[in-house]
């Protein structure tokens, strides 16, 4: 299609795939204002209440991310902008696993380094490339948590020395 970068579709083909999500995106949101206006009790107490409305946020930012990766290619995705929905949304859900789910535990979580990190922006390579102004102002999970919990967490990152990287939209 003329204009539209890597687009093998026409508009209608474009709908198709996109309007099913959107539906259930509109089911999930709806899903989540019930469970805002819910009140804990007999059959719902308070913790199990309070997980599923984690889960319902969580999931309607997943739909939205799940959205944006269907309307572009591997080629043509801004993964900041999928960071920038994803990462707060897993920074949340850590939080509310810390704090509310497994309080005076401790927790292990595994992610890729990116997500971890705290501030990416200070990253350098080896070969002194500086990826400051690809990761300006993006947002991580490593970062939001750092805000909420501080020095309850503690980060690990590990890299590879060689091999191939993937994309989660596209083939390694």
């Amino acid at each position: 299609m003329a204009g539209q970068r890597g687009s093998r579709y026409d508009a209608a083909e474009r709908l198709s795939i996109f309007d099913p999500i959107l539906k259930e995106a509109r089911r999930v949101a709806a899903v989540g204002r019930a469970l805002a206006a819910a009140k804990p009790g007999e059959g719902l107490p308070a913790g199990e209440l309070a997980y599923w409305r984690q889960l319902a946020e969580s999931t309607a930012v997943q739909a939205e991310v799940h959205w944006l990766a269907k309307k572009h290619t591997a080629a043509t995705i801004d993964l900041r902008a999928v960071t920038t929905l994803r990462d707060p949304q897993m920074a949340k859900n850590l939080a509310w696993l810390a704090r509310e789910a497994y309080p005076k535990r401790k927790l292990i979580i595994w992610a890729a380094s990116l997500h971890v990190a705290r501030n990416p922006p200070t990253i350098q390579r080896l070969d002194n490339y500086k990826p400051a102004d690809h990761y300006r102002e993006m947002p991580t999970m490593g970062g939001a948590a750092w805000k909420v919990l501080g020095k309850e967490s503690y980060t690990l990152a590990f890299i590879a020395a060689e091999g191939e990287a993937g994309n989660p939209f596209g083939k390694p």
